[in-house]
């Protein structure tokens, strides 16, 4: 699928949006807990860079048997051996790996964060939500992706292609009409929908809001920043 996802197009409609995670913003969101978590043990003494550079300098350099390849592929097992020399401590790289290459915990970024004076905050709080629901003008006002089971308004049926006639009571006119009703309730109310599905058939529905769950990370003020914040984070964005 690699030809597809790193930039080519498929003749036809795939569900890829919602069943296919890229290991690269994945993979960089764990490389990103893994430096703040090394810099955060070892105060600023270790970090991402010197994980990368022992494994480049073991299996990544090229010099072998063959131009251009290494004699020594790397394992998972190699991976966390390797950050275990790193670190000088096997039990840390153990528990790294087994729960966030091997297993499926999302690191605490938010402490993760908070050493280097940065914070998560709601992007809108109290603000109600049905999903990230796009609209293009195309025969009327439609559903121009899949509709993901995390939305509210999944529950609906509304999906790909159908037509979203009416919301809140109100006829659509332009997509800024789903912003403006949001604006009119709080999460738990309930709205209906009225929507013409891809059959043809005519539907209404109650979609329960929920609250937008968008989060942002932003910087802590410069009066609240700690001294020790200010060195993490200098230490850290600082480095080449």
């Amino acid at each position: 699928m690699a030809p597809f996802i790193d930039g080519g197009r498929a003749v036809d409609r795939t569900n890829w949006s919602s069943t296919v995670i890229s290991y690269y913003p994945f993979g960089g969101a764990i490389a990103l807990a893994l430096d703040l978590t090394l810099r955060d043990r070892s105060d600023g003494g270790q970090s991402l860079d010197d994980f990368m550079k022992a494994m480049w300098k073991t299996y990544g350099k090229p010099g072998g048997s063959r131009e251009g390849y290494v004699d020594h592929p790397y394992t998972i097992t190699d991976a966390e051996a390797t950050l275990a020399a790193v670190s000088g401590d096997k039990s840390f790289a153990r528990d790294f790996f087994s729960r966030y290459i091997q297993g499926h915990e999302v690191a605490d970024y938010t402490r993760l964060l908070a050493r280097a004076g940065f914070t998560m905050k709601k992007r809108n709080p109290g603000n109600a939500w049905l999903g990230d629901l796009r609209l293009e003008s195309r025969d009327g006002w439609r559903v121009a992706g899949l509709v993901p089971p995390t939305w509210p308004i999944y529950a609906t049926g509304l999906d790909e292609d159908d037509e979203l006639q009416k919301i809140d009571g109100q006829r659509l006119t332009s997509s800024g009409d789903i912003a403006a009703a949001m604006k009119r309730h709080r999460p738990g109310h309930s709205i209906p929908i009225v929507f013409v599905d891809r059959t043809g058939a005519a539907k209404t529905a109650s979609v329960t809001l929920g609250e937008d769950p968008h989060m942002d990370v932003v910087p802590v003020e410069a009066g609240a920043l700690t001294a020790s914040q200010k060195a993490f984070r200098d230490g850290w964005l600082g480095a080449k």
